[in-house]
Formats: C-alpha cells, sequence, structure tokens
C-alpha cells in the first residue's frame, strides 16, 4: 500500500479541524432517548412563604426554542497559593445595582462554604480510608457556565488530589436576574408538565443503558433508582440542563466523583419556559440591551453514522457521515445519498498515479423546528486542491426549505448575507479586488445556507482567491444580523 506525503496527510488533518470548527456543537457523552412530554398532571405552582405565586402560570407547549445573551460583564478573580488555587466569579452590568450586589454576595458566601468543605464521602462498595493524609493539590472555582434568558446559572466545584486520588465536590446554584431568587427545578418547566415523571423516566433509561455495558463507566446503580425528586441538583450549560448526583444519592456508586447527566433543552422545549417565564419578564433588567441571540440544538446527542478509511492507489480515503436517530427516513435516504463517494473523481485521480487525498464528511444537525446539513468535499493533489462546502435546510418532515423559510414573510435577508460576505473578503489575506463588487459577484454565483446555534451559516461556490487554490467562502451571519423580529424562530422573544 503506498504511503502518502506528509503534505497530503497535513493537508487532510487541517481539513478535519476546519471541518471540526464550523459544525462543532456542545458536545456531550450521553446517548439519550428522544423525550415526549408526559399527559397533563396537575401539580401546584410555585409559592412564596406567604402562599402567593412567584410566577405565573404557563401551560405546554410552550414554544421555547431561543434565548437571548444577558447584556453583563462576567468578572472572574484567581488566586495561586501554596496550598491551593483559586477561581471566584462576579457580575455587573443589573440596572438594580442593590440586587446586583446582594446576588454578588450569594456568590461569594457559596465560594467561601467550599473554601471550608470537607471531603465528600467515598461512595462505592468497598472502602477507602484517607486519614489524615495532606492533599498534593486544591482546586475551588466558581464557573458561570449559562448567562442566557435573565437566568445565571453557576458551578461551585473544589477538588482535592490526595494519595493518588482525585476527590470531587461540587454545588449550583441558578438565579432569576429579575428578583435574584433561586430557581428551582420545577420552575424551568409549564405548570401542566409533571417534570418529576418527564425527568424520572429519561433517567431510568439512561441508568438502564448505562449500566447493561460491559465496559461500565465509573457509577453503577447500588439500589434501585428511586426516580427525580423535588431537591434534585441541577445546572444549565449552553444547551442542557444537567443533573447532578453526588454523595447525597446513596443508590449509585460514584467513589469519589459526582455524575453529571447532560439533557439537551431541546428535547425538552415543550415543556421548558426559560422564555416565556424568565427571559421575556427580565429583558429590562439590564443597563444595556440583548445584542447576541442563539437557539437550541440537539447537538452531537443520540447520533448514528458511518465513515470509511481506505487507499486507492496512491489516493487516501476519508468518508464520515453523521445525523441524529430519529431522523425521518426520506432525510436518511438523501444524507446516504450525498455522502456517496465521486467515483468518477476518484477514478480520474488514481489513474493520474499522483498523490493526492479526498475527504469528505456529511452531517445533518437538528436545531428545533429544522434539520440542517452539511457537506464538506476537499480534495488535494501536487499542485492544488478545492475545498467546497454545501448546506441546506429541512423541516422536521425531512421537506427541503429556502433562506426564506427562516423569515416573517416579505423580509429581505440579502443586505445582512452581502455585508456579511463582504466583511469576509477584506479580511481574506490575499484578496485585492474591490469587496462590495466582489460580494456581490460571488453572491449572484449562487450561494447555500444552513444553521448553526448563533446563526445562519452560508456558503459559496468554491473560489479561485489564490492561485492553485479553489475555496468556498463560508460564513456564520449571527442572528442579530439579520434582527431578531424578522426570524420565526425568535417569535417567542419580544423586542426590549
Amino acid at each position: 500500500m503506498s504511503k502518502l506525503s506528509r503534505r497530503h496527510r497535513r493537508s487532510l488533518m487541517l481539513s478535519a479541524l476546519l471541518v471540526a470548527a464550523v459544525l462543532s456543537t456542545a458536545c456531550q457523552t450521553q446517548e439519550p432517548m428522544p423525550i415526549e412530554t408526559p399527559a397533563e398532571t396537575p401539580v401546584e405552582t410555585p409559592e412564596s412563604p406567604d402562599g402567593s405565586s412567584f410566577y405565573a402560570t404557563i401551560s405546554s407547549p410552550s414554544g421555547f426554542m431561543a434565548m437571548y445573551r444577558n447584556p453583563l460583564e462576567i468578572l472572574t478573580k484567581d488566586h495561586q497559593s501554596d496550598k491551593m488555587y483559586t477561581v471566584s466569579t462576579s457580575i455587573a452590568g443589573l440596572k438594580n445595582e442593590a440586587l446586583e450586589k446582594e446576588i454578588n454576595g450569594k456568590l461569594q458566601e457559596k465560594h467561601e462554604a467550599l473554601l471550608r468543605a470537607d471531603y465528600p464521602p467515598y461512595r462505592g462498595i468497598k472502602t477507602l480510608a484517607l486519614g489524615d493524609a495532606v492533599p498534593t493539590s486544591q482546586t475551588v472555582s466558581t464557573m458561570m457556565v449559562f448567562n442566557n434568558s435573565g437566568l445565571l446559572s453557576l458551578t461551585f466545584t473544589r477538588d482535592w488530589e490526595v494519595k493518588g486520588n482525585y476527590i470531587e465536590k461540587v454545588d449550583t446554584m441558578t438565579l432569576d436576574l429579575d428578583t435574584g431568587r433561586e430557581v428551582t427545578l420545577k420552575d424551568l418547566f409549564a405548570d401542566d408538565v409533571d417534570y418529576l415523571k418527564l425527568l424520572s423516566d429519561w433517567m431510568a433509561s439512561y441508568f438502564t443503558r448505562e449500566n447493561s455495558m460491559e465496559d461500565t463507566s465509573y457509577f453503577a446503580l447500588v439500589e434501585p433508582f428511586p426516580g427525580i425528586q423535588k431537591d434534585q441538583k441541577f445546572f444549565l450549560n449552553e444547551n442542557s440542563l444537567v443533573l447532578v448526583f453526588d454523595e447525597h444519592t446513596p443508590f449509585l456508586d460514584l467513589r469519589f466523583y459526582p455524575l453529571r447527566v447532560y439533557i439537551p433543552m431541546e428535547m425538552l422545549r415543550d415543556s421548558l419556559v426559560l422564555d416565556t417565564r424568565f427571559g421575556n419578564k427580565n429583558l429590562d433588567s439590564f443597563k444595556a440591551s440583548p445584542t447576541e441571540y442563539l437557539i437550541l440544538s440537539r447537538g452531537t446527542q443520540n447520533l448514528q453514522g458511518k465513515s470509511i478509511h481506505e487507499t486507492r492507489g496512491r489516493i487516501f480515503i476519508f468518508s464520515q457521515t453523521s445525523m441524529p436517530k430519529e431522523t425521518p427516513q426520506s432525510l436518511q435516504d438523501l444524507v446516504t445519498a450525498r455522502s456517496a463517494l465521486d467515483e468518477e473523481l476518484l477514478a480520474a485521480m488514481t489513474a493520474s498515479n499522483e498523490e493526492g487525498g479526498l475527504y469528505q464528511e456529511c452531517s445533518l444537525s437538528r436545531y428545533s423546528l429544522y434539520y440542517s446539513l452539511t457537506h464538506m468535499l476537499h480534495v488535494t493533489r501536487p499542485k492544488d486542491y478545492e475545498l467546497s462546502f454545501t448546506y441546506s435546510l429541512y423541516d422536521l418532515q425531512g421537506k427541503e426549505l429556502t433562506i426564506k423559510d427562516l423569515f416573517v414573510p416579505g423580509f429581505d435577508y440579502e443586505p445582512a448575507v452581502l455585508s456579511r460576505l463582504e466583511k469576509e473578503l477584506k479580511a481574506w489575506p490575499n484578496f485585492t479586488g474591490d469587496p462590495q463588487e466582489a460580494a456581490k459577484e460571488y453572491y449572484d454565483q449562487g450561494m447555500t445556507y444552513g444553521l448553526t446555534l448563533y446563526g445562519i451559516t452560508a456558503a459559496t461556490v468554491p473560489l479561485d482567491l489564490e492561485e492553485g487554490q479553489k475555496t468556498a467562502l463560508t460564513l456564520v451571519i449571527p442572528f442579530e444580523d439579520f434582527g431578531i423580529e424578522n426570524l420565526v424562530l425568535f417569535q417567542n422573544l419580544k423586542e426590549k
């Protein structure tokens, strides 16, 4: 079998990194099953000590699809001593400065509580005594893991290394920025959703799946799973509701480590009320207006696909396909067809008896109401290479859509695309023409469109921007460039 030159292998590796940068979303390790909202079950509305409701009643389906980034400054302060490294966090940017001070006080109080914390007990079938052993390293960190739609979610983590054992203790806090009140798990869900059953069913499936694997993870069930309780520890991250199981969950053998289980918010979107209960209410809480927006993504969870690694003559081939398991059959067939190798191209490359490579990725992702398909093809030869990207959009039934379907009727999206394309050309190192004229020329040659968490993706046809290199320009146009009032996905968010 012929060996390829380092140049071609390096080129293919750079191609893979480029795709990862374009397609990456929040990745998790679990493989959840699709979630359906349980039938309506009467549950009580959150109440204050005097019996009054904290929040207005909201019913499902909630229509939760998008969030805004809180226009806050996140301030961190780190300190290194001989015994410990610490990172604390505070915020700035609320109109109500007294409330801001109160919130920062809560964060500092919880941070300091961890500074005084002892080791959590060892949770396992066997025992492990640490005695009076002195930790060789310690870290205490307060991290902002969610800063969207009028909510903050933080993790407070302390870890020790003792006798070669890594020990971790985690606390969490999620706050309503309108009141400073700590949000409960129940508050995140519509009032007619039995959230305990919803999450318990999901976790029961998760534990069954994980414990059935021969190569088990670092935890094990030692008692029957009792179901999710009202005081379940949790936090939010960019795209998930994260349940935390620690020393207070005796049914799990966890050794010294808490278990974090990530549930994509997109899978719970009809039940969650982050926008209607918090996001809209809290828009006026900030000194500045929101300028960044994001949509829900299924991420890389519950995927299926295949990959091909082979060499034909002096041509190295790598092809990878991935899509959500619940993808409609018509879309699965389309992805399979799109990912088929171009045999005519490969025959020509092989016949030339020159070293080369073909790297291809076909990836389907789900974003709320849409599927977005990305097809990347990178072909390398001794004296040239070509890199192309093609995006396409589909509804949840598999019907192909156009970029117009993302907007309210009558909206003209072209100026925002041209403006972003012009900026990209200005930043291109070897571009010497008029960027405004070139942007219009390339736009008129045809562009394809897809979605990512933070905006609309777009790609030109491969362009001769440098000698021997044909490259498609790829853009991520932030949602705010179009005005969120013009996007279908943001109709649940009101303007400030």
